[in-house]
């Protein structure tokens, strides 16, 4: 049977609807045509999320999210998303809190199925794909409320 598992921990201080980060993350990955996948989405703090990018990535402080992938087939990969950088980010771009911890589990899921942002062109593509997931998801009613805050 074929299927889009997610796990939703949170380690940070905020408050996460973990149904709907899931939800949203089946709905990307259907979209994108991955048919089995077993994800974990980790929100963590700056501290956390600045560990693991200096530890694996060699760079130094936060970041929005860092994606691990272990397989491809079936899909196996953790994601990791700052809750204080969406914060952030969602008031230097005017949107909800929520909004933007959905378009980082968005931006997360997408490098899983072949897009990278390492060029102006590659940031471009993904953030348009974003954009358009975004609105998508952003239909469903339940998701619909959350993300406009």
């Amino acid at each position: 049977m074929l299927q889009r598992k997610f796990e939703v921990h949170n380690e940070s201080s905020q408050p996460v609807n973990r149904a709907l980060l899931a939800r949203i993350g089946r709905k990307v990955l259907e979209r994108q045509g991955v048919k089995e996948a077993v994800v974990n989405i980790v929100v963590v703090d700056n501290r956390e999320i600045s560990q693991l990018n200096e530890q694996y990535l060699n760079h130094k402080g936060p970041t929005d999210v860092i994606t691990f992938q272990y397989d491809d087939n079936p899909v196996s990969a953790d994601l990791f998303i700052s809750s204080e950088q969406a914060r952030k980010q969602a008031v230097e771009y005017k949107v909800s809190s929520n909004n933007e911890l959905a378009r980082l589990v968005i931006h997360g899921l997408l490098h899983l199925t072949g897009y990278s942002d390492d060029t102006p062109g590659r940031r471009g593509s993904m953030h348009r794909r974003e954009d358009s997931l975004l609105a998508e998801i952003g239909q469903l009613k339940t998701v619909c409320k959350w993300i406009k805050g």
